[in-house]
């Protein structure tokens, strides 16, 4: 079996990725993820070659606190030459415990690091959505049956999931793709004031400065001379 295959969670097990995949954001303010705990709470671990078979050894079980992401990068940095070498399970050391735990539990911890701030900002839009009626109620209704990861529709360059526009609630670091999807619906509004004629100004994603900094930083490439 291969390192993806073992480490991969099945599919039907709660905080894998087709969980997280198939919640609406209706569903989003009724998820209790579980506690992630504080870094540096993992004071050491060491891969084993026992393939676990217990219940708590292989899924998230209720009342567990999760390790979080910067404790576990250093695991997962290692995980797949360990497993090639030999390793099934991981023995971590967390406070005067010692736990051990399958790969594929491994990854439902991050699954679960990885989507904590998106639920959040996706239970937080729905709230302020539902209780300042800013929208109409069927389109409140049709935003609640759409999943909290999946594109904002309607833009050209934009790719911002649906959850992103919560950052706008409250004091937050605004994200870029957020700010990029503001300046082309303010494109398409203006464009759409003049049909008859082309758009005056430009769109440019907030990455357009980036690749031109990078490419004037990029060596001075004079062509050879074509030759007589």
């Amino acid at each position: 079996m291969s390192f993806a295959a073992y480490s991969t969670p099945n599919q039907n097990t709660c905080y894998s990725v087709e969980y997280f995949s198939a919640l609406t954001i209706a569903e989003t303010p009724t998820i209790n993820l579980p506690p992630i705990l504080d870094k540096n709470s993992v004071g050491g671990f060491v891969f084993a070659p026992f393939e676990p078979t217990a219940i708590d050894e292989i899924l998230v079980t209720a009342g567990e606190a999760v390790p979080c992401l910067e404790d576990l990068l250093p695991i997962t940095q290692e995980f797949e030459e360990a497993y090639n070498k030999g390793a099934r399970s991981v023995y971590f050391r967390i406070g005067d415990e010692s736990k051990r735990y399958h790969f594929s539990k491994i990854r439902l911890f991050i699954n679960i690091n990885n989507q904590s701030f998106p639920l959040m900002y996706a239970a937080a839009m729905l709230d302020r959505v539902v209780s300042y009626s800013l929208l109409l109620p069927a389109v409140i209704e049709e935003l609640k049956q759409c999943h909290y990861t999946e594109p904002l529709a309607g833009f050209h360059v934009t790719e911002a999931p649906l959850y992103t526009l919560g950052c706008l609630l409250g004091e937050h670091w605004v994200v870029e793709d957020v700010l990029n999807a503001r300046a082309e619906l303010t494109y398409f509004r203006e464009a759409a004031k003049a049909l008859e004629a082309d758009p005056s100004f430009l769109f440019l994603p907030t990455s357009f400065m980036n690749d031109c900094r990078t490419l004037y930083n990029l060596p001075c490439h004079i062509p050879d001379p074509l030759p007589k």
